[in-house]
């Protein structure tokens, strides 16, 4: 069943009468009692009670409610529902299904399938200032959001200050990146004292190989000394 909002909407722009009528605007005119109720039993002379006026009503829209729900492909929100179910309760099923209010619903393009109930506002080959109202409150329906139903935003975790809150993965990442960090800084450094000694004519290979007979040096007095220790303290 469609909201007390779509209820209301019908009821406005239906008007109840409870004799029947020749509705002259319908192709071919029709017998009308009631809120705008049809067929086979209304017949000239017949009159209603407003209790069986408001029970057809109900039980009409209901079986309007049911046909407008098989027909959308894209599930309508309750105001959609509402909406859509008021046009097919003035236009009819049929137009209803082939209309470019649903096509457009179906293809998710809701700005546009409102705009487009205004497309339905001709009775008896004119405009009628009646329809065109009744479209653009049932396009405003159709828009409006449901209470409660704003989207939530999701709230950005706040950033850990403690690098030992951090996933494992995101530890060993960033220990990575300071590592080549520092390494590329050193290469730059000995680069640097490369192109530097070069510069004033020293021969980087040279100083090298002078560095590499120091270490050897250097290294063959440590290992005599540490044997000579050793040889004394075992005496």
């Amino acid at each position: 069943m469609i909201s007390e909002k779509g209820f209301d909407l019908i009821r406005e722009f239906e008007g109840c009468r409870l004799e029947a009528y020749l509705d002259e605007l319908a192709k071919p005119p029709v017998w009308t009692i009631g809120w705008g109720q049809t067929g086979p039993d209304v017949v000239q002379g017949l009159v209603w009670t407003q209790d069986m006026a408001d029970n057809r009503l109900y039980a009409t829209v209901s079986q309007f409610a049911i046909a407008v729900r098989g027909a959308c492909s894209v599930r309508p929100n309750a105001n959609q529902f509402a909406a859509m179910t008021s046009f097919a309760y003035n236009v009819g099923v049929a137009n209803f299904r082939k209309s470019s209010v649903l096509r457009l619903h179906n293809e998710g393009k809701h700005p546009e399938a409102a705009a487009a109930f205004a497309m339905w506002n001709k009775a008896g080959g004119r405009v009628r200032a009646g329809l065109t109202r009744r479209r653009a409150a049932e396009a405003a329906l159709y828009l409006a959001p449901i209470a409660g139903s704003a989207p939530q935003t999701t709230r950005a975790e706040p950033e850990a200050k403690d690098p030992q809150a951090r996933p494992p993965a995101a530890a060993i990442a960033a220990t990575a990146g300071a590592a080549l960090t520092g390494a590329q800084q050193a290469v730059a450094q000995v680069s640097s004292i490369w192109d530097s000694l070069d510069g004033i004519g020293i021969s980087p290979h040279v100083l090298l190989a002078v560095l590499g007979v120091a270490a050897v040096g250097t290294l063959g007095w440590f290992l005599w000394a540490e044997w000579k220790r050793r040889s004394e303290g075992s005496r």
